[in-house]
């Protein structure tokens, strides 16, 4: 963790955003509902203060103490414990009232000064600004409380944002305006499937090389970095996987893992491969399938793309998994 950096916890985005938000930063994340927005900022939460010595303060306009505590439960994170520690602090407040909004920021600053909390979520703006009567009072709290006043206490903030459906733009877009890093969560239904990706629309003082990436909620909020290719440490014989009663295993445990347990039997599998895709990648993909066959001792049938021959094909083999081939 370096000192303008603020690790988010959640695994392979950190190395896109060149270790994490900058420090005494506000970071809206938006997105439609189900999307995954509470789980990101959760685990934001909960990484700090289980591995990077940072308290941090949940403020919910949205979700009681109760039901967020049990929802988390099945992710592993275990609140009920940092508050017994001293190190979270969940503060409900699902009924607001404009009069109210100037004690409610009272209780907030003095929770993160008691906890010394570096991080602080607020769930969420949208829920938050139906107190206000007009849109001039919430531009107010948006550019006094959360631009300044929460740098001044030292805390990376997270707001979230609801996107409802069939709308693109972010609240009222004055949000976007004072943010210093904007992530949009999108769920996408493809071909009968779901896929997740985020946006990195905005991060100030952070070189984004990979603005589009895809996330999993499997066992918490978990992105795909870009690939790298990498030089192998070590060489040892490719280990085959064993098949379900319905599937054929890919070769890979993390591809089954995301296809429920590798390919239907009899099926039929396209691979779309895009134009920045060079060999080496999509056969990563490919190649485990046909492995994890031969290495069982079952046939394969390999018909070659232009400009690959038997001995390109069969020396790959050879080096993989036949060494006296």
């Amino acid at each position: 963790m370096t000192d303008n950096s603020v690790p988010t916890g959640i695994e392979g985005l950190d190395s896109v955003l060149g270790g994490g938000f900058p420090r005494n930063s506000l970071i809206i994340v938006a997105g439609n509902p189900g999307t995954g927005k509470t789980i990101f900022s959760a685990q934001f939460i909960y990484r700090g203060a289980t591995e990077y010595g940072e308290n941090g303060v949940y403020v919910s306009f949205a979700e009681s103490r109760e039901s967020f505590i049990n929802n988390m439960k099945q992710f592993g994170f275990d609140f009920e414990k940092l508050e017994s520690e001293g190190k979270f602090r969940y503060l409900d407040f699902l009924t607001v009232r404009e009069a109210a909004i100037s004690a409610i920021l009272d209780i907030i600053l003095k929770e993160i000064k008691r906890l010394k909390a570096k991080r602080l979520v607020i769930d969420s703006f949208s829920a938050m600004s139906q107190a206000f009567k007009r849109e001039f009072d919430a531009r107010i709290f948006i550019h006094t409380v959360l631009s300044r006043i929460m740098r001044q206490v030292g805390c990376t903030t997270i707001l979230i944002d609801e996107i409802p459906y069939e709308t693109e733009h972010i609240g009222s877009g004055m949000e976007e305006f004072v943010a210093d890093g904007i992530i949009l969560l999108r769920a996408i239904e493809q071909d009968e499937r779901l896929f997740r990706d985020l946006l990195i629309k905005k991060m100030r003082g952070k070189e984004i090389t990979e603005d589009r990436l895809a996330f999993t909620l499997k066992g918490g909020f978990r992105v795909f970095p870009p690939f790298k290719s990498r030089t192998p440490t070590e060489t040892r014989r490719f280990k085959p996987i064993e098949d379900g009663p319905d599937k054929f295993s890919t070769g890979s445990a993390d591809l089954d893992g995301l296809l429920d347990g590798g390919y239907p039997k009899g099926s039929t599998v396209l691979l779309e491969i895009g134009r920045d895709i060079s060999n080496m990648q999509y056969h990563l993909i490919l190649a485990p399938t046909a492995w994890n066959f031969l290495a069982k001792n079952r046939g394969v049938i390999i018909l070659p793309s232009s400009g690959i021959s038997y001995d390109i094909v069969r020396a790959g083999l050879r080096w993989l998994i036949f060494p006296r081939m």
